[in-house]
């Protein structure tokens, strides 16, 4: 498990470090937060629509599994109050208010965290010390 550990932060680092390292080489200190903001050219983009599209579906994604590891324990707490332990898991009567439960509590996470001013900052600061052990190191030290 700590060889797995060890390739894990291996793998985080290179490609946090090459992409910070690239950016600030590109860009230097003038570098945006948001780094699709630094390949705006005088109003227009310099890159291809197709490759904005599919970097967002991708953030969106990787959001999307976050929530889904991260709101677990609240998920479970929901599922405890509107499930029918009578009824087998997968039936209409558990599936309809788990995904309705678990679709509020993204939506009110969200609608919580866009309304933060500096919101692109905390996330940063939640990322590197509350996200990254709770999904690399937590499951490791779970599993052993």
């Amino acid at each position: 498990m700590f060889k797995g550990l060890c390739l894990c932060y291996t793998i985080i680092i290179i490609t946090y470090f090459s992409v910070s390292i690239s950016g600030y080489w590109a860009f230097g200190n003038r570098a945006h937060g948001i780094i699709f903001s630094n390949f705006n050219l005088d109003g227009g983009r310099a890159m291809p629509k197709w490759f904005l599209v599919m970097s967002n579906f991708f953030i969106i994604l990787q959001t999307f599994s976050v929530a889904v590891a991260c709101l677990q324990p609240t998920n479970q707490l929901l599922e405890k109050i509107f499930a029918d332990v009578k009824k087998k898991q997968y039936s209409s009567r558990n599936v309809i208010p788990r995904i309705i439960s678990r679709s509020v509590v993204a939506i009110f996470a969200t609608f919580i965290a866009a309304m933060l001013p500096f919101f692109r900052d905390i996330i940063g600061l939640i990322g590197a010390f509350g996200v990254l052990p709770l999904v690399f190191v937590m499951p490791i030290v779970m599993h052993t």
